[in-house]
């Protein structure tokens, strides 16, 4: 499995050395790699918020019976 992000890399040279190195040999060469990878929630939060305010004009609608 190659290298995902910069901090990938360091961190598995730092907690497990063979490991980094095997993924080292899968990664190919001159590819320039982020510092990190954002987690992909965007989508998730989206649909929190659009819950958030379903929820809140239910509510509203509830109240002002």
């Amino acid at each position: 499995m190659p290298f995902v992000s910069k901090a990938q890399k360091k961190y598995l040279y730092a907690t497990n050395p063979e490991l980094a190195s095997e993924f080292e040999k899968e990664t190919p060469e001159g590819i320039n790699l982020p510092d990190r990878v954002s987690r992909q929630t965007k989508r998730r939060n989206r649909l929190t918020q659009r819950r958030r305010r379903r929820s809140q004009r239910e509510i509203r609608r509830r109240t002002s019976r």
